[in-house]
């Protein structure tokens, strides 16, 4: 998950020469030999994502979590946020990947009936 989270992030941050170019004055003020690196080079690597992969030692891991954390709590601290409890006996169906019901072709709006999850014919994404 971390590995393929970078390379989108780098995807990104690296999707033009100009940024990889201020990427190599960085590196250059910072005394890192990179004679042979071009802006071109940093894009390419970047967008090719399948030629390289990403270690992350358990370490390294942790001290970015906990760097990260005075930027994110306030974050989290900010969203909205509702505790929903089933009721005895029930229970709800949970996931970190949002779904979007897509009502089937003869739906008309304001009908009376629902277009829920359950109704046939209704896809989910």
């Amino acid at each position: 998950m971390h590995e393929a989270m970078l390379k989108r992030v780098m995807q990104i941050a690296y999707s033009h020469p100009r940024a990889a170019a201020s990427a190599i004055e960085d590196m250059k003020a910072s005394g890192k030999d990179i004679s042979d690196l071009t802006p071109e080079k940093i894009v390419e690597a970047a967008q090719n994502t399948d030629r390289y992969s990403i270690q992350f030692s358990s370490g390294e891991s942790i001290k970015s979590m906990l760097s990260l954390l005075p930027r994110i709590g306030p974050m989290i601290g900010d969203m909205t946020w509702t505790v929903v409890h089933a009721p005895a006996n029930k229970s709800f169906v949970t996931s970190d990947e949002p779904f979007v019901l897509l009502p089937p072709p003869d739906y008309k709006p304001g009908r009376r009936s629902t277009r829920g999850a359950m109704r046939t014919g209704t896809n989910t994404r």
